[in-house]
């Protein structure tokens, strides 16, 4: 009876996570990419693909997160008077681009 309940737990999830898959309009472009990814074999369903896809994402995100927070991080370590010398220099170099600018 337990086991019935399980099997049957497990059928309802995974027909929720189908219908949200299927629900998914991708577009006529990325709908072909999807099918011509299942029709070579590399993923098995049309879901396998969205969650690979997903999951790709979230990673992308995560890195740029990280990358995000370590220049933050950085810029907020900086001491004020490298940030001044640094801002003098571009001052300075705009300056003499200007100057060496046709009229």
């Amino acid at each position: 009876m337990a086991s019935e309940a399980l099997q049957l737990a497990r059928l309802v999830a995974w027909q929720e996570r189908r219908v949200m898959t299927d629900a998914v309009d991708l577009g006529d472009e990325l709908e072909a990419f999807v099918a011509q990814a299942v029709r070579s074999g590399r993923y098995l369903s049309r879901a396998a693909v969205v969650r690979d896809a997903v999951r790709l994402l979230r990673d992308h995100e995560t890195g740029w997160s990280a990358f995000e927070h370590e220049i933050l991080t950085r810029i907020d370590a900086a001491a004020p008077a490298d940030a001044e010398r640094a801002s003098d220099r571009l001052h300075r170099r705009y300056a003499e681009m200007a100057d060496r600018r046709p009229l």
